[in-house]
């Protein structure tokens, strides 16, 4: 059983490694172009820092906006249900 695994395996590396040395130029365009893209992201930090403070910037307007609706939502009254416990309904007005 085990060397039936083991004769696998070693068939699907030989295949592994005939199709890397088969494709070798496409690989390396694809290193050379991922190592192209993160020396332009790491040269253009702005890129990296503008989504970064809107997502800062969209937490804490959301933040807000959810206590701003827990307050207007607990200015009005609240009534315990009978049948359903922990079930409440408020009363907007």
């Amino acid at each position: 059983m085990f060397l039936a695994g083991a004769i696998g395996a070693a068939c699907v590396w030989v295949v592994f490694t005939l199709f890397i040395c088969c494709c070798y130029k496409s690989l390396k365009l694809a290193i050379d172009v991922v190592d192209a893209s993160a020396d332009f992201l790491m040269a253009t930090k702005r890129i990296l820092l503008i989504p970064l403070f809107y997502f800062v910037f969209a937490v804490t307007l959301t933040i807000i906006w959810f206590f701003g609706y827990m307050s207007v939502m607990s200015m009005n009254e609240i009534k315990v249900s009978s049948m359903i416990p922990q079930f409440k309904s408020v009363e907007w007005t």
